[in-house]
């Protein structure tokens, strides 16, 4: 007989620390506090007396985990009296409405980073500088989110290099400011098995071997295959 352990997953373990807590009595406070109301079938009501009715933009044959994100916001969303629909969409209409900054809502990844100095990443998606009408391609910040704050510690950060000191606690700054300001909500990290077959080939990263993060799907994988080893098989 296996016993079982004695460790208690919590939302925590699972999520980390965020905003995960499932609260729909605050959502409803912070909604009432800015003029939404609910009719009488517990529908939202927008200020203006209008439906609250919502698209949520989902990736359809790629990127699967946000695909499905999507679904479960949606249901989550409707639930809590949120008319939401969700639009699969395929590569070129999904990336399309994003540079144009023509969506509601959508599962996108606009922020990502897995280096000390990840100013290039946030400079390009939350630097004012890049922001347009929507209807026309954004060269940048296709969230088109406008914060002065942000916007500063980013430009301070520019003419740094990497190893410069001040780039990481300057960039400490800004994921306050992000924190507060709360312009994307990140709903998990990039979590993924990263199989590999050693039959032809060995010397693939490893935890005991970590010379490059294992992310095939990505263009770093250039830097692995000089250090990858024959077998001779």
């Amino acid at each position: 007989h296996c016993h079982p352990s004695t460790h208690v997953i919590t939302l925590v373990d699972i999520f980390g620390v965020g905003w995960w807590k499932h609260d729909p009595d605050k959502a409803a406070e912070l909604l009432e506090s800015v003029g939404f109301t609910r009719d009488t079938q517990g529908k939202w009501l927008k200020p203006d007396g209008s439906p609250w009715t919502m698209t949520i933009n989902a990736p359809a044959n790629f990127e699967v985990q946000s695909g499905r994100l999507a679904y479960a916001v949606a249901d989550v969303w409707n639930q809590f009296g949120i008319d939401v629909n969700v639009a699969a969409k395929e590569g070129g209409s999904f990336w399309n409405d994003w540079t144009m900054g023509t969506f509601e809502a959508g599962s996108y990844w606009p922020g990502c980073g897995v280096a000390p100095d990840i100013w290039d990443n946030m400079n390009n998606e939350w630097n004012s500088s890049f922001v347009v009408p929507v209807g026309q391609p954004a060269p940048g910040n296709s969230v088109r989110f406008s914060d002065p704050e942000m916007t500063a510690i980013l430009d301070q950060i520019a003419p740094l290099t990497s190893d410069d000191p001040q780039t990481v606690e300057l960039m400490k700054e800004f994921m306050k400011e992000f924190v507060k300001e709360l312009p994307w909500l990140p709903m998990f990290g990039t979590s993924k098995f990263v199989p590999v077959d050693t039959y032809y080939w060995t010397n693939f990263p490893s935890p005991d071997n970590y010379y490059e993060g294992p992310w095939w799907w990505w263009s770093l994988f250039k830097y692995m295959t000089p250090h990858f080893e024959p077998t001779g098989r």
